[in-house]
């Protein structure tokens, strides 16, 4: 988490990412201007003397309380599942099964905290996603799409361990031949996300491949490791840690077939 003891009229740069947020904060009136760059940061602020003009600056001005004092940074999972191509399929032998673990940009919450307490302003992808429609023309969601590397060890080797969480996704192949798996759905709304070694990570999803069924079974582990050094969120929603009762289409979407 990052905090800034928001001085009258000063203004400052949040960087995390991709993302680029610079804040001002005048009285009751917080003006707030974020855009992309094209270029990767660890999460840091900076006091700066303007904030700069720029084509694809989005601005915004958001009306708080006037004893507010700090703003905070917080990382967070992303609002809504992620469909996760991976960059290599992946082949999974006979009645084998591995763990592996997918890595995906982290969003960024904005509060402000004043003597009645913490307020959220805003949430911002530290990276920008596209949407995409999981489902058929009859039944499906709205996601984001990303491309990951697939990694066995449990250290990924992240070059912004700040700005992304890695997902444990273990894939149990029942089944007596390869099976070959070329996306995941991560249901972001049902993780935890905490911190363990320095990594930002969720509990696993499991995906499991049998025998006499096309279709896999999918769940997700009821609760985090119990060595994690700290929980950043809760789950957005709440659901059963068995999802075998999903429609044979919602099936399909998560198990990534």
């Amino acid at each position: 988490m990052l905090n800034i003891q928001a001085e009258e009229n000063a203004v400052y740069r949040i960087a995390a990412n991709k993302l680029r947020i610079y804040l001002r904060k005048r009285g009751s009136l917080l003006d707030m201007v974020y855009r992309y760059s094209k270029n990767s940061s660890q999460p840091e602020i900076i006091k700066i003397e303007e904030i700069p003009s720029h084509r694809e600056n989005i601005i915004s001005q958001i009306l708080i309380k006037e004893d507010s004092k700090e703003i905070s940074i917080k990382p967070q999972l992303p609002d809504r599942p992620i469909a996760v191509n991976l960059s290599t399929e992946l082949r999974i032998q006979a009645n084998y099964k591995a763990t592996v673990y997918v890595q995906i940009p982290l969003w960024m919450q904005l509060a402000i905290m004043s003597d009645a307490g913490t307020v959220k302003l805003t949430e911002l992808p530290s990276s920008v996603l596209s949407n995409t429609w999981l489902g058929t023309s009859e039944t499906g969601f709205i996601a984001y799409s990303y491309k990951s590397d697939v990694f066995t060890e449990k250290k990924p080797p992240l070059k912004y361990q700040e700005t992304y969480f890695a997902v444990p996704v273990s894939i149990d192949n029942k089944k007596s031949e390869i099976i070959v798996v070329e996306k995941l759905t991560v249901p972001t709304q049902y993780l935890f996300l905490y911190k363990k070694d320095s990594l930002y990570k969720t509990q696993p999803v499991n995906i499991i491949y049998k025998k006499d069924t096309e279709l896999p079974q999918f769940f997700i582990e009821k609760s985090i490791q119990e060595d994690a050094e700290e929980i950043i969120s809760y789950p957005r929603e709440k659901t059963s840690p068995h999802m075998l009762a999903l429609g044979e289409s919602i099936k399909k979407i998560f198990s990534g077939i």
